[in-house]
């Protein structure tokens, strides 16, 4: 049996009703938020968990700071250190022009070990400590990349065939 976590919508960034925390500089609703990641990657270890599956939004808004970017990148770098991480892209992810990178595109670019990305309609197969397991990624959608003929929707029939 495959043991999955699935988790989403973190949007670091998110500080109404915090303030600055003096020890880190962060605001207090911000440090909520990383202490529940930091908490799920305790879950992971010790359920032993055989995939996590990241559904999006990592970040409040679309260009995150890049303090916020490092907070979640050492969460994701201990999850992996656990399991295979697959990071779909979600709309808080991704850049209001077609042509620049997400958010969350530098795991891929760097190729960052035991780290998927899915911004794109793609069938991965993700190597487990169970066996091999097959994620079908659907990032979220967006109007100009369908009409500008990205081929996702191509992809997509292909994945569903």
């Amino acid at each position: 049996m495959i043991k999955l976590l699935h988790f989403a919508d973190v949007h670091i960034g998110m500080e109404n009703y915090g303030r600055t925390d003096p020890s880190t500089g962060l605001s207090t609703r911000v440090m909520d938020f990383l202490r529940r990641m930091d908490e799920m990657v305790g879950f992971a270890e010790q359920r032993a968990i055989d995939l996590a599956i990241f559904a999006g939004d990592a970040f409040k808004t679309r260009n995150p700071n890049p303090t916020f970017q490092r907070e979640f990148a050492w969460r994701i770098l201990d999850l992996a250190k656990i399991c295979p991480v697959v990071l779909l892209v979600g709309n808080h992810d991704l850049p209001i022009n077609i042509k620049k990178a997400s958010s969350l595109e530098i795991y891929d670019t760097l190729r960052v070990p035991n780290v998927t990305l899915g911004d794109q309609y793609k069938l991965h197969l993700v190597e487990t400590k169970s066996g091999i397991v097959q994620v079908a990624t659907a990032p979220y959608p967006v109007r100009a990349r369908l009409l500008e003929g990205d081929d996702e929707l191509s992809t997509r029939r292909t994945i569903a065939d």
